[in-house]
């Protein structure tokens, strides 16, 4: 017999395989799909960084877009709010701000909207893009816009936003725009 955490294979003994179980019989078993051992312990299989335990697969399948999971860790993790991860994700690290969203301060998983007037497409940004001519009065109708092409003319304003948006006309009985860009 061999000792712990020796396993006989012919005449020899020798350290159990990366990624196998090994027993006192000498029986040796990879692990499934996602998983590995943990160093000096090959009597058992755990779910590999970036895969989390999963009751109904009976086994550790890879973490979706969204979350994230270390090794060792047979939990499911989701990101903070307005954050997102890349699917396989090992670490909180990984989560990234959502489009629409940008890194707010240093903290690394704080992520503010982009403010009416601003936007952006892009994950993972230090700051929120103004519509184009938003010195002309461009705006967004919401917060969190993630498109150039959420850009409007600002209520009492008509027109394309990044070309010039023009005043509407002040009447005694209100403002009134021209009947395509009223707002």
């Amino acid at each position: 017999a061999c000792a712990a955490p020796l396993v006989r294979v012919g005449d020899l003994c020798t350290a159990c395989p990366a990624n196998h179980t090994c027993d006192a019989a000498g029986r040796i078993a990879p692990c499934p799909p996602n998983a590995l051992t943990v160093a000096q312990d090959a009597t058992r299989c755990v779910c590999g960084a970036g895969a989390f335990l999963h009751s109904a697969a009976r086994g550790c399948v890879p973490v979706p877009a969204g979350g994230y999971s270390g090794e060792n860790d047979a939990r499911l993790y989701m990101c903070p709010q307005n954050t997102t991860s890349a699917p396989g994700a090992a670490s909180e690290n990984e989560c990234q701000c959502l489009p629409g969203f940008f890194r707010n301060g240093t903290a690394p998983h704080k992520c503010a909207a982009c403010a009416l007037g601003t936007y952006q497409p892009q994950k993972n940004q230090s700051a929120c893009e103004e519509c184009p001519g938003a010195s002309t009065h461009a705006t967004t109708a919401l917060a969190a816009s993630t498109s150039a092409a959420a850009c409007v003319c600002a209520a009492g304003f008509y027109g394309t936003p990044g070309t010039r948006c023009t005043a509407c006309t002040q009447l005694s009985r209100g403002v009134v725009c021209p009947p395509a860009t009223a707002r």
